[in-house]
């Protein structure tokens, strides 16, 4: 999902992460990145996910039969 990351990426992820957490080694530092790297890919997929949902609600909303008092299907337009 994500892109690879380039050596230059991956090393200034790993300088930001020692500065949040600077007991971790750097094995645990590499475990670190690649949990979070996960956990945003999962989040930007749910986030994708929920999005096609609610647009194929929408669509699906607009094309709902509605009927008139005497149980006719209504129709945006007239046939003539």
């Amino acid at each position: 999902m994500t892109q690879p990351a380039t050596l230059g990426d991956q090393s200034d992820d790993l300088v930001l992460l020692h500065e949040i957490y600077p007991n971790l080694d750097r094995g645990e530092l590499l475990e670190a990145k690649e949990t979070l790297d996960r956990y945003f890919d999962l989040a930007v997929s749910i986030c994708l996910r929920l999005a096609r949902e609610q647009n194929k609600a929408s669509v699906d909303s607009n094309n709902e039969t509605s009927y008139g008092a005497d149980g006719k299907v209504d129709v945006p337009f007239s046939i003539k």
